[in-house]
């Protein structure tokens, strides 16, 4: 999903090159105002409100057997997508978390802060044991999508899929 991002174009070559190894394709969702000149991907004008709704608008037009959602603005690293397929060798859903080892934010001290207690909170609600439970960036069977039924509210989808995929018995890392 993205959003009047003007590195757009960047991150997309940058994903080819760390994707080069797979088939693989890449899907914009935009709501801008002024339609983007995107080079290597396919955009999609998003027709609904919300990431989440992005979210799903891409995976209607996504073809693969594994969807890999990111943020458009940069703040997902390319060099971390071979990492999140792989991982999904052990696990049905995989999210890139910025407060694990060698993970890093730029956010300042007091959205940190925020963040922590959010995420604590997100997790111990839903009884979710994730490090990063506000995350975009994930790896996710395409099956998965089939067998749950999705109600985004805002743009925390990742979270309600894990949610909703665990009590389904998928597993997540």
């Amino acid at each position: 999903p993205t959003k009047n991002e003007p590195l757009i174009n960047k991150l997309i070559e940058n994903i080819h090159r760390k994707l080069s190894p797979y088939n693989h394709e890449i899907i914009i969702v935009d709501k801008s105002d002024v339609v983007p000149k995107i080079k290597g991907a396919k955009l999609v004008l998003q027709k609904s409100n919300g990431l989440g709704n992005a979210i799903l608008e891409g995976l209607d037009h996504s073809t693969g057997n594994v969807v890999v959602t990111m943020d458009g603005d940069g703040s997902h690293r390319a060099q971390d997508l071979p990492k999140l397929i792989v991982a999904l060798r052990k696990s049905d859903i995989v999210i890139g978390s910025k407060f694990i080892e060698g993970g890093k934010t730029l956010d300042l001290t007091h959205r940190k802060f925020i963040s922590l207690i959010f995420r604590k909170l997100a997790s111990f609600v839903l009884g979710l044991d994730l490090k990063d439970s506000m995350s975009g960036f994930s790896a996710i069977e395409r099956e998965i999508f089939k067998e749950i039924k999705l109600s985004p509210w805002g743009y925390k989808i990742i979270l309600e899929i894990v949610y909703k995929a665990k009590k389904k018995g998928y597993s997540f890392t």
